[in-house]
Formats: structure tokens, sequence, C-alpha cells
């Protein structure tokens, strides 16, 4: 195996998972995940990274994970894609 200095980079390449989408004639492979940027207090940064070190996932998946985690527990429809 490649060596990191990071021993965590090193658990995520080997679980790499590649994610594709059936080819349009529009458009051959739309982004899976859009960008946002927000603005959150440091101690919630704080907690959050620690929480998603524990479950082996970045910050921004165990964020997305809980938003949707929240919407399902408020009943909320799933969104609609354009």
């Amino acid at each position: 195996p490649i060596p990191f200095a990071n021993p965590r980079k090193e658990r995520c390449a080997r679980k790499a998972v590649f994610c594709t989408r059936p080819a349009s004639q529009d458009n051959i492979m739309k982004p899976l995940k859009q960008k946002v940027s927000i603005t959150l207090d440091e101690d919630l940064i704080l907690i959050l990274r620690e929480l998603a070190e524990e479950e082996d996932r970045s910050f921004s998946q165990y964020i997305n994970l809980i938003l949707k985690d929240f919407l399902k527990k408020r009943g909320e429809p799933k969104a609609q894609k354009p």
C-alpha cells in the first residue's frame, strides 16, 4: 500500500467508491453533489468533526447524513430534481 502521512486518508483510500450515472445525450455526467458554503459556530464544528471521525466519515458526509435524517424525521418529501 501507498504510505500516507495521515492514517485516516489511508483508510479512506482503501474504501474508495466510484459512483456513476447513465449517460444522457444532453449531459454526459452530472455531478452527484453540489457545493454550498455555510457558516457554523466553532464549537459545533469541533463536535461534528469528532462525531464524523468516530463513524469514519468525512465532515461533509456526516453533515449530509444528519440533514437527511432530520428531514426524514420531519416527514419532508424528497426534493424533486429539475
